[in-house]
């Protein structure tokens, strides 16, 4: 007990001491960084309010924590006596806090002292190469660092998440949002975070702890276009399609996804359509809806041929934007044999198969499509 007293009265003169070598220079940073926190909060709402595409909002996130971390790094900018100073007092004083707390632990009882456990603890795998990589890499200790020294900054936790999540280290992301969790319960969007952290830790399936946080985030914000997707996936993986497809149809009718979002919800609108038959309404089929087949039936033969014709074409034109949409392709084969084209069939399914080439399931479905519609290479 005794050692342990002297160690704090020894660290407590050698703080006093320390003192004027680490005088922080006066800088007010607080109101540039409540402006910055502030516009990385705008940002969110810009992106729900389909202000801006996710593309958009990743690059605007990045460039505000850049800024933040210059604020952070210049708010601790030190003043006073020289570096050399500074590292020859330090030094002096590691060796005899080190003494001190090694001849302790030779003659006394050391206890460990418990703290908040370190969320990139663990070292991480190294990501693949790339400017993007690279400047979270940078950034992400900058970032444990302002967290560990303002532990109950919200923001600075679920950028953390954010950042981790980006680099594929999913443990750590959901460490760092349950932490921001703590300090703001009722944020919507750092729940859905947490929840597709969650997902992605489950090898893609929506277990029940991603399940009830995105279903607490939406009933924070049902306009969380995150919540609701993983909702309606997790109605299909849970064997109710139609719970699932009555969800994104009512997102995508809803029309508050950015372009990028919607192109590849629609696509995975319309292949769970198809894969269990069941109907969509006429503004999201890919082929002609029910007025346009009406109007086709007043036209004659010839001019009814080539409005279907240019129907397909218009559908075919979509799919090369968008490739990845595989109950697309099976209605532009299908489109053909209709239009007596066998061999443009032909080449739209070797179209589709390339397109496909990395998504074995939906390359079987596709195959076994266009065998039952005699088509093959």
């Amino acid at each position: 007990m005794l050692w342990i007293v002297l160690a704090l009265f020894l660290i407590a003169a050698i703080l006093l001491l320390a003192a004027p070598f680490y005088r922080p220079v006066e800088a007010d940073t607080d109101a540039q960084m409540q402006v910055l926190h502030s516009a990385m909060q705008q940002i969110d709402q810009d992106l729900e309010l389909s202000k801006i595409t996710e593309g958009e909002a990743d690059t605007q996130r990045r460039v505000i924590a850049q800024r933040i971390l210059t604020l952070q790094e210049l708010g601790t900018q030190d003043a006073g006596p020289n570096g050399t100073d500074r590292k020859i007092f330090m030094a002096l004083a590691a060796f005899v806090i080190l003494g001190t707390f090694g001849l302790y632990a030779l003659l006394g009882t050391p206890q460990m002292i418990a703290q908040r456990p370190n969320v990139l603890a663990a070292k991480p795998a190294a990501p693949i190469p790339s400017n993007d990589t690279q400047t979270l890499n940078d950034a992400i200790p900058k970032l444990v660092d302002h967290v560990s020294a303002n532990p109950d900054d919200a923001e600075g936790w679920r950028m953390l998440g954010w950042s981790t999540f980006r680099l594929g280290r999913y443990e750590q992301s959901k460490a760092a949002y349950e932490t921001a969790l703590e300090l703001e319960p009722q944020n919507s969007a750092t729940r859905s975070a947490m929840g597709e952290a969650l997902f992605m830790l489950a090898d893609r399936v929506v277990t029940e702890p991603a399940l009830a946080a995105f279903s607490h985030s939406y009933q924070l914000d049902p306009k969380d276009a995150r919540a609701r997707f993983y909702m309606g996936l997790a109605a299909e993986q849970a064997g109710e399609p139609e719970q699932a497809l009555a969800i994104w149809v009512a997102m995508l009718q809803a029309g508050q996804q950015d372009d990028q979002w919607r192109a590849g919800l629609l696509a995975q609108t319309r292949e769970l359509a198809a894969k269990y038959d069941l109907p969509l309404p006429d503004s999201l089929q890919a082929g002609p809806n029910s007025d346009q087949i009406e109007a086709a039936a007043q036209l004659s033969p010839t001019e009814r041929q080539a409005m279907i014709a240019a129907m397909v074409e218009q559908l075919e034109a979509r799919l090369s934007d968008n490739p990845d949409d595989a109950a697309g392709w099976q209605q532009l084969i299908r489109s053909r044999m209709v239009l007596g084209q066998p061999d443009e069939a032909k080449t739209a399914l070797t179209k589709a198969k390339t397109a496909l080439v990395d998504q074995p399931e939906k390359l079987a479905e596709l195959e076994a499509f266009a065998v039952a519609e005699g088509v093959s290479e």
